[in-house]
């Protein structure tokens, strides 16, 4: 309940700060990213792609605020033994968060953050294997919600007035919360076209 009321929150003041940009953009995106997940997630979880839908509200001070939602699913590892043949790891990200546009011509080099919240579905349990060599459950199988942030940079480049592609790299990590320390993170890059729905 904590996480929701913070959230909402965020999209509170966001939805206020929208409404003081004098001269802005409204930019609807789709975009498509593979993860490369680091630590020991990758030893059950090794990659990742997702999908996001984007609402942005870019102001002539630069800044943008953003409304984010997706899709996550991961690959399993390979190597890693599962005692089942159907086991699937999916999240759904929900984030709010902004970028900041070095410049706003045709090139738009970008720094980004976001945060927000995840629904985890998984019929995996997370495991590791702890100092005494016995395995330890990090997060049983089943439905989670679990706090997430992001950062990173990208480049959009405007090709007409009505539309723009970018390309993006960020740093992910999905936080587990757990009582053993061990969070899901991973590098992403992707690709995507914003439509300029109103200026």
């Amino acid at each position: 309940m904590k996480k929701i009321s913070v959230i909402s929150f965020l999209i509170i003041i966001s939805s206020s700060l929208f409404a003081q940009s004098n001269k802005s953009e409204t930019l609807i995106s789709v975009k498509g990213t593979t993860i490369n997940n680091i630590g020991e997630i990758k030893e059950i979880w090794e990659t990742g792609s997702a999908i996001y839908l984007n609402y942005e509200n870019l102001s002539s001070n630069h800044f943008s605020y953003i409304f984010q939602a997706g899709y996550i699913n991961f690959k399993e590892n390979s190597n890693h033994n599962f005692n089942i043949n159907d086991a699937h790891f999916n999240i759904i990200p929900l984030q709010v968060g902004g970028r900041y546009y070095i410049l706003l011509n045709t090139f738009r080099p970008f720094l980004m953050a976001m945060g927000g919240a995840n629904i985890i579905d998984s019929n995996y349990p997370i495991l590791r294997i702890n100092h005494e060599e016995e395995e330890v459950i990090v997060m049983e199988s089943g439905t989670h919600t679990r706090l997430n942030f992001q950062i990173g940079l990208g480049l959009a480049i405007k090709l007409f007035s009505s539309l723009q592609v970018e390309v993006i790299a960020n740093y992910n990590s999905h936080v587990m919360d757990a009582p053993v320390h061990y969070n899901i993170t991973g590098f992403e890059l992707g690709a995507g076209l914003s439509w300029v729905i109103k200026n």
